[in-house]
């Protein structure tokens, strides 16, 4: 398979997935198997590797009619793990460790963008371009607040690449880390009683300067990686700070702030974007 072939597709639903993969392998799946295909969380792509992988290493066999795995405990078929390893390997660095450290510390219940920059020592803002890049390689999926791996399959292959000696002391690092670095920024950034550009938070200068590119709450939310509901909430603060009312004000006043001569409004705002 081409290195270059990319891991997102629309999923299909659970029984276009079984259909899918009794068509592959010519017989239904037994549970074993429609355990471990449900962790492509209905990616045609991942199916089809994963089917293809367990026929390579011979990990299928027949029984009551059904098709079922003769190793279950082997894990992540080689294929679908060249797959994975093929898109980290495109990359860049600074993704690649934001994936693993995510990888390590994920629990199935999603991760939280705040909590990520806090286990990596940075900022919310700063690691947005890493987060775009993991969401554009398809390897993250972004939901409203938090966003998850593609699929637990993908999870794991990444996991898998964290060395073992490391493995420990990221986790023991990710467990000093402060538990309300890992608040979302709308919930732990209190109101200050600072007004004025300066008085804006890096979050809330980068949607302020967003809101000058000419975005709605929507495409502001995707890009930050925030639901709509929350970018409302930093508007309301924003607009409270600058003493305006109107996205039109914010919008003259960011686009002042990133011509400023001295430079500040770009170098404190929209870099990371």
């Amino acid at each position: 398979m081409d290195a270059h072939t990319t891991i997102e597709l629309d999923r299909i639903g659970q029984d276009a997935a079984h259909d899918m993969v009794a068509d592959l392998v010519g017989a239904p799946p037994g549970a074993e198997l429609t355990a471990l295909v449900s962790r492509a969380r209905g990616n045609p792509l991942l199916i089809r590797e994963l089917i293809t992988g367990l026929r390579e290493e011979g990990r299928l066999r027949a029984a009551g009619g059904q098709a079922c795995l003769s190793d279950a405990a082997r894990g992540v078929p080689r294929r679908v793990e060249a797959l994975v390893r093929n898109r980290l390997s495109r990359l860049s660095a600074p993704c690649r460790q934001l994936l693993q450290v995510a990888a390590l510390v994920d629990d199935g219940s999603g991760l939280c963008p705040s909590r990520l920059a806090a286990a990596l020592r940075e900022s919310t803002v700063a690691i947005l371009p890493v987060l775009e890049e993991a969401v554009a390689a398809c390897l993250l999926v972004a939901g409203d607040d938090e966003l998850a791996f593609q699929s637990s399959l993908v999870r794991d292959v990444v996991e898998q690449t964290v060395p073992e000696s490391v493995r420990s002391a990221v986790l023991e690092e990710v467990a000093r880390t402060p538990v309300a670095a890992s608040v979302p920024p709308d919930k732990a950034e209190p109101d200050q009683d600072q007004s004025g550009w300066g008085g804006l938070s890096g979050v809330e200068r980068t949607i302020a300067l967003l809101v000058s590119d000419g975005l709605t709450n929507r495409q502001i939310a995707t890009r930050v990686f925030l639901s709509p509901h929350t970018i409302n909430y930093y508007l309301r603060r924003i607009f409270r700070k600058l003493g305006i009312a109107s996205r039109v004000e914010l919008a003259t006043l960011a686009s002042e702030q990133r011509t400023a001569p001295d430079g500040a409004g770009r170098s404190r705002t929209a870099g990371p974007i």
